[in-house]
């Protein structure tokens, strides 16, 4: 079903802004002397929302992924990291894994929660935390099973 091209796998360039560049396109920043002025245009945030899923999905058109999704299931994985007690670096790594599987366009609507689950997993085991109710909570907040997860695994 997915793709990955061979020289895409080899590469190891990643950058962390890419996917939130597109917010910073809506505003306009002058830098003078002295000062530096920030113009941001008005708009309702039904009206943003819509415009900012489009730069997005004319920017990266290969990935199965709102970019307003995109921010949710971040919000998730920060609520779910909270709720557990997890430091800002595993979150930090979680959303490394999430973002560069994200870049690859390997993300459907029926596998974005189990991905972030997973990416969630990897970077708490990695950072070696022993708690238990981790898993507890993944279910609770991502409304998943733990089979489910392994078995996507």
């Amino acid at each position: 079903l997915y793709q990955v091209d061979a020289v895409d796998s080899r590469r190891n360039d990643y950058d962390p802004s890419i996917l939130d560049d597109i917010a910073a396109a809506s505003k306009t920043v002058i830098r003078c002397s002295g000062f530096i002025r920030v113009t941001k245009a008005f708009a309702t945030p039904q009206v943003s929302k819509a415009i900012l899923n489009e730069r997005f999905a004319e920017k990266f058109p290969h990935i199965h992924l709102t970019y307003s999704k995109l921010r949710s299931i971040k919000r998730d994985i920060w609520a779910l990291a909270k709720e557990c007690g997890v430091d800002e670096c595993t979150v930090a790594h979680t959303f490394v894994y999430y973002e560069r599987i994200v870049l690859k366009g390997m993300i459907s609507k029926y596998n974005r929660k189990l991905v972030a689950g997973v990416a969630f997993l990897v970077a708490v085991k990695l950072n070696d935390y022993k708690k238990p109710d981790v898993v507890k909570v993944l279910e609770v907040c991502l409304y998943l099973t733990f089979l489910r997860i392994c078995l996507f695994c």
